[in-house]
C-alpha cells in the first residue's frame, strides 16, 4: 500500500481513542471503524479508511457523481475506485442517494463495475445510499463468467462494502450477476457489513476462493423466478474463515450454500424460506435452508430457520440444515484387508484402476476402518498404489488394522461440525445429515412443524458415469452426537422423529458402512397428541412414523447381517417421548428399533 506510515499512525490512533458511534460513522467526515466486523483481521484494513473520496464533492473527480437516480453514475464510480486504487487505496464513499449503475453482460465481454483490491464502498447508511444495477443485456449473460456484469470482487482482497444498499430488479426470466467474485483465487479480508440487498432474478450472491470473509448485520432480500433461477441468495465456496453473523435472510426457491468451505461460523442469523405453495413437481427443486455439504469445522448455532407457505406434499426437499453428497463423486469403494502395515493396507481384491488413482489426486480421501481390531480408526489417504493394490495414509495407524478387516474409501460430506440452539419453524424436512459425518454434533436444537432430524449412512449405487469402476457407496458416521434436541408436531401434518438411519440397498456389500461411536442422549420428540401413532402415507422413500429410533434399516433388501458390524459403541438413554407411539406394519416389515442398538455408558 502507498498510504503512509504517519497517516496509518493517525488513523490507528482516532480509532483507538474513540471510534465513532454507529450513527455519526455513516457522516462524510469520520472514520469508518472497522472494528465492527468482529474479526481478528479487521485491523488489516486500518491503512484504507483515513484515505475517503466523496464521490458528490471531491475535486479530484472531473465528473462527479449525481445520486440522484436518474443521472447513469457508472463513469464518475469508476472513476473514483481508480483514483483510490492509484494511491494504495481507500473508501469511495456515497453520500445520502440513489446511485445509478450500467453494468450490462456482454460477450466477449460484460461490463461489471469492478472493486479491486484495497478498496472499500461506504454509503451513509443502508437505506440512504443505494448503488441500483442495471444490466440491459440479461440475454447475453451465460455462465462463462467473462460475460458477468453487477459488481465484480474477483482478486479484491482488503475489500469489501458498508452502509450501504444495492438494489437490482432484472425484468428478465434469464437470472444475471449481481455482486460476485467467481473465479477467485488467493483472496483474503473481505467483508459485507450493514449492507441492504434488494435482489429480484439475480443470481445468488457469490464469494468464493477468500481467506477471512464476513457477513454481518445486513438484510438480503432474493426474490426469483422459479422458471429462471434456483439458486438461492448466496453461494460461499471454497472460503476459509468464513462467518455469517446477525444478518436477515428473505428468499424464494433455493438454498443457502456453504460448500468446501473450512471453519465456518453461522450464528444469530434469521434466514426466511418463502416457498410460494408450489410442491417440488411445479419447480421448488433443491430448495431449502443451509447446505454445509463438503465444509469442515463448521459451527451453525443459535439461528432461527422458517419456511412460509411450504406445501405439506414437499417430501423429498426443503431440509433445514443439511449435508450430502451431491453430484460430486466423493465415495470410492468398499474393501477387504489383506495386508497392513503402520502405514499401509492392501486389498488384492480392490477394483481400484485410474479413476481412483485420479480421484485422489482431485480430492481429499480417508480410509476408515469399519470393522476389526482397528474399528474406528480413520486416516487421510496419500497414495494409491493400483498396481500392488496398496495404499498410504498420512500418519500411522494407532492399532494396525488386521487381514480381513473391511475398510471404506471416501470423502467427508461433513466434518467437525456443531449444530446447536437452532430454532427451526415449518420446514419439510428438518436437520438431515445424509451421507456420513466425522464429529457431527447436533444439540439443543428446537423443531417445529419440521419433521425430523437424522444422522444417515447409506449403501447405494454410485453415479456409473463417474465410477466406470463398477463400486458401491460406502457412507460411515463416526464419533458424533445427537442430544437435547426437541422435535414436535403440533399441526399434524409432518411426523416427528429423531433417527439414526441406516439405509441398505445390497444384500452383499452394505457392511462397508458404518455407525459408531455416537451418543444420542437426552432428545425428546412431541408426537401430535390427537393421535400419536398416526402412520403419514408418503411413500416408501419417507420415514412415516413418528417417535425415536435409536437406528432405523430400510430398503428392498431384508438382509441383517450381524448388526454389530455396522454399529459400533451407540450410546441411547435419556430419550422420550411426550405420548405413546406404536409402531406401525411398515417397521414391522423394514426396520429394526432398540433391538439393533446395545445401549452402553461408556
Amino acid at each position: 500500500m502507498k498510504i503512509s506510515r504517519l497517516s496509518c499512525l493517525l488513523t490507528a490512533l482516532a480509532l483507538l481513542c474513540g471510534p465513532p458511534a454507529i450513527s455519526s460513522a455513516y457522516g462524510a467526515n469520520t472514520y469508518w471503524n472497522p472494528g465492527v466486523l468482529r474479526q481478528s483481521w479487521s485491523s488489516d484494513l486500518l491503512p484504507l479508511v483515513s484515505n475517503q473520496l466523496n464521490v458528490m464533492t471531491d475535486a479530484r473527480l472531473a465528473t462527479k457523481a449525481r445520486g440522484d437516480g436518474v443521472t447513469d453514475d457508472t463513469g464518475a464510480i469508476r472513476a473514483a475506485i481508480g483514483i483510490l486504487s492509484q494511491s494504495g487505496g481507500g473508501v469511495v464513499y456515497f453520500p445520502p442517494g440513489i446511485y445509478n449503475l450500467n453494468v450490462p453482460s456482454g460477450q466477449p465481454n460484460g461490463s461489471p463495475l469492478v472493486v479491486p483490491s484495497n478498496i472499500i464502498l461506504r454509503g451513509a447508511g443502508p437505506t440512504a445510499s443505494t448503488l441500483v444495477i442495471f444490466n440491459p443485456n440479461a440475454s447475453l449473460e451465460t455462465d462463462y463468467i467473462g460475460y458477468w456484469g453487477g459488481i465484480n470482487f474477483t482478486s479484491c482482497s482488503y475489500c469489501g462494502m458498508t452502509d450501504i444498499g444495492v438494489t437490482e430488479d432484472n425484468p428478465s426470466n434469464l437470472p444475471v450477476a449481481a455482486v460476485w467474485n467467481r473465479g477467485a483465487q488467493n483472496v483474503k479480508d473481505v467483508f459485507l457489513n450493514d449492507v441492504t440487498f434488494n435482489l429480484t432474478n439475480t443470481k445468488s450472491i457469490w464469494f468464493e476462493a477468500i481467506t477471512n470473509f464476513v457477513l454481518i448485520n445486513s438484510l438480503v432480500n432474493h426474490s426469483v423466478n422459479p422458471a429462471a433461477n434456483q439458486g438461492g441468495p448466496l453461494y460461499f465456496v471454497f472460503d476459509t474463515n468464513i462467518s455469517l453473523l446477525n444478518n436477515t435472510i428473505n428468499y424464494e426457491y433455493g438454498r443457502i450454500h456453504l460448500l468446501f468451505d473450512t471453519n465456518l461460523l453461522v450464528e444469530n442469523n434469521t434466514m426466511i424460506r418463502n416457498a410460494m405453495g408450489l410442491d417440488t413437481a411445479s419447480g421448488a427443486i433443491e430448495s431449502g435452508g443451509m447446505e454445509l455439504t463438503f465444509s469442515k469445522t463448521v459451527q451453525i448455532l443459535n439461528n432461527s430457520l422458517t419456511t412460509l407457505n411450504a406445501p405439506a406434499d414437499e417430501v423429498g426437499d426443503g431440509e433445514a440444515i443439511m449435508s450430502q453428497n451431491s453430484n460430486i463423486a466423493d465415495v470410492l469403494d468398499l474393501g477387504t484387508i489383506t495386508a497392513s502395515t503402520t502405514t499401509t493396507i492392501s486389498d488384492t481384491g480392490s477394483l481400484w484402476g485410474p479413476v481412483t488413482a485420479a480421484r485422489i489426486l482431485q480430492y481429499p480421501v480417508v480410509a476408515v476402518i469399519v470393522s476389526g481390531s482397528g474399528v474406528g480408526q480413520w486416516r487421510n489417504v496419500t497414495a494409491l498404489d493400483i498396481g500392488t493394490k496398496t495404499l498410504t495414509v498420512g500418519q500411522p495407524w494407532t492399532t494396525v488394522p488386521e487381514a480381513g478387516s473391511l475398510f471404506s474409501l471416501l470423502s467427508w460430506t461433513l466434518q467437525n461440525a456443531r449444530i446447536g440452539g437452532n430454532t427451526i419453524t415449518n420446514f419439510p424436512n428438518g436437520i438431515v445429515i445424509y451421507n456420513g459425518c466425522q464429529a457431527c454434533n447436533v444439540s439443543n436444537n428446537k423443531l417445529v412443524d419440521s419433521r425430523q432430524i437424522v444422522l444417515r449412512v447409506a449403501d447405494t449405487d454410485p453415479d456409473l458415469s463417474a465410477y466406470p469402476e463398477s463400486r458401491r457407496i460406502h457412507d460411515v458416521m463416526l464419533n458424533s452426537a445427537v442430544t437435547g434436541n426437541t422435535v414436535s408436531n403440533t399441526a399434524g401434518i409432518r411426523p416427528a422423529y429423531i433417527v439414526l438411519d441406516v439405509e441398505a440397498f445390497s444384500a452383499t456389500n452394505y457392511r462397508g458402512m458404518g455407525m459408531m461411536n455416537i451418543r444420542f442422549e437426552d432428545n425428546t420428540v412431541n408426537p401430535y397428541p390427537p393421535n400419536p401413532s398416526l402412520s403419514y402415507d408418503l411413500g416408501l422413500t419417507e420415514i412415516p412414523q413418528e417417535g425415536i429410533f435409536p437406528c432405523f434399516l430400510f430398503g428392498p433388501t431384508p438382509a441383517r447381517d450381524p448388526l454389530t458390524t455396522v454399529f459400533r459403541n451407540i450410546r441411547y438413554q435419556g430419550n422420550s417421548l411426550t405420548a405413546p407411539v406404536t409402531y406401525g406394519a411398515y417397521f414391522a416389515s423394514y426396520a429394526t428399533s432398540l433391538a439393533c442398538v446395545t445401549p452402553s455408558n461408556d
